[in-house]
């Protein structure tokens, strides 16, 4: 076949294309004279980023888990450009930098370690040489040798049921906690940068096992409680039951104790009802429902309910139940004498504190309550506080709760957004 009619066969602008493509590729492949070849990998820039912790994907957070569990970036959020034959004018330099950053994170898990594990796991060949995952964030460090767990999550719009492994699991709790401290800081009415006054940051740990809870506790407390053990202002320990609803109403209502008990300093006698209010204002506001009640309260009222408590408060209310007694008739009760409506109408107090009457009381009566209870009657505390005895605040919360609260709560379970990054 004559070659002319052979290549008469392809459209001229077929042959175009095909011609430019070629082109590109041979440009791409052979810098024009006198221009340096760009990187593949980084583009000349020395650094790529991270697939696992892109962007706003990089913990705000330290996390062993990073470096035991090490996958390319160790939490940083890039790595230096691993071409041997990049010639980007940065790359030795950025090498340093991700070499000295992450001989700052070992260091830190090391010292993590030797303030945790070197205490708790040193009785016997059975916990030698056993590792705990740590966080810590802006306000705790958190050890764990947490158990893979079924977690409910908010994704998209959806409550979906996910399997996380521990990795996981630490990413979602470093998120949880800092959420409860949030709250604790909303109820204070607290701005700025809380610190406590014992230590730089709260501890938390949580245990895989009640072996480990029992040597934790008695390693940091001073005495061996399977359940959970704490430190005033510092510490709580707790063991990982695998039920992850129940962990986080724990470790919610905990930390709302750790900061009651150090917001305006720690001290020996504080009103009882005040204290359980406090927390469980708190872990009525993260998590919907009441969860971490003392063995026997809500028993002791048929109907009391851990759910939908302002619609029930209101009916108490309305009813004038002889189950919703004056405030004045409990707050110097003992823990053990305080009924679940006793615990509701506490926290719904702190409820018209915070929203009904002033922002900024609850955490004055806080502290005025370190300086002078028990010698001082909580009546006069009340008055020095918010101009209002007991009595007086009972009669305004009443109408308060008649106007605001709702016949009919619809607080459906409140569930924890999908982390960034998972």
């Amino acid at each position: 076949m004559p070659v002319g009619r052979a290549f008469s066969r392809f459209p001229l602008s077929a042959m175009a294309v095909a011609v430019l493509a070629v082109s590109l590729l041979l440009a791409a492949c052979y810098p024009a004279l006198g221009e340096e070849p760009v990187c593949p990998t980084c583009g000349n820039t020395g650094k790529v980023e991270c697939r696992i912790h892109k962007d706003a994907k990089v913990p705000a957070f330290q996390c062993s888990c990073c470096y035991e569990c090490p996958k390319g970036c160790w939490g940083l959020g890039w790595m230096p450009c691993s071409n041997k034959d990049c010639i980007s004018p940065h790359k030795v330099e950025l090498a340093e930098q991700f070499n000295r950053l992450l001989a700052e994170r070992k260091a830190w898990v090391d010292s993590r370690r030797a303030a945790v594990e070197a205490k708790v796991f040193t009785d016997n060949g059975k916990t030698a040489g056993m590792k705990a995952w740590h966080v810590e964030t802006a306000h705790f460090r958190f050890a764990s040798t947490i158990k893979p767990r079924k977690v409910r999550l908010l994704s998209n719009g959806a409550a979906k049921t996910l399997t996380f492994d521990s990795h996981q699991a630490m990413h979602l709790y470093a998120q949880r906690i800092e959420e409860a401290f949030a709250a604790c800081m909303k109820l204070l009415d607290f701005t700025g940068d809380y610190k406590p006054t014992v230590t730089d940051k709260f501890l938390l740990m949580v245990w895989q096992s009640v072996g480990e809870q029992n040597a934790a506790s008695q390693a940091f407390c001073h005495s061996a409680q399977p359940a959970g053990a704490s430190v005033d202002g510092l510490l709580y320990s707790t063991h990982d039951a695998n039920d992850d609803m129940y962990l986080h109403h724990k470790l919610v209502h905990a930390i709302a104790h750790l900061v009651c008990d150090d917001y305006g300093g720690i001290v020996m006698s504080f009103p009882p009802w005040l204290r359980e209010a406090f927390a469980q204002w708190v872990e009525y506001e993260v998590c919907g429902e009441l969860a971490m009640v003392c063995v026997g309260d809500f028993d002791k009222n048929v109907g009391c309910p851990k759910r939908r408590i302002k619609s029930g408060m209101k009916m108490q209310v309305k009813g004038k139940s002889k189950d919703n007694p004056p405030l004045s008739a409990f707050i110097d009760n003992r823990v053990a004498d305080m009924t679940g409506w006793h615990r509701i109408k506490g926290i719904c107090v702190l409820d018209w504190m915070l929203n009904g009457y002033s922002k900024k009381v609850v955490g004055p009566l806080v502290a005025q309550c370190k300086k002078g209870y028990p010698k001082v009657a909580q009546e006069t505390l009340f008055k020095a506080v918010l101009d209002k005895t007991p009595d007086q605040v009972d009669e305004l919360w009443g109408s308060w709760v008649l106007e605001t609260y709702p016949d009919n709560e619809n607080n459906s379970e409140k569930l924890t957004p999908l982390p960034e990054g998972m």
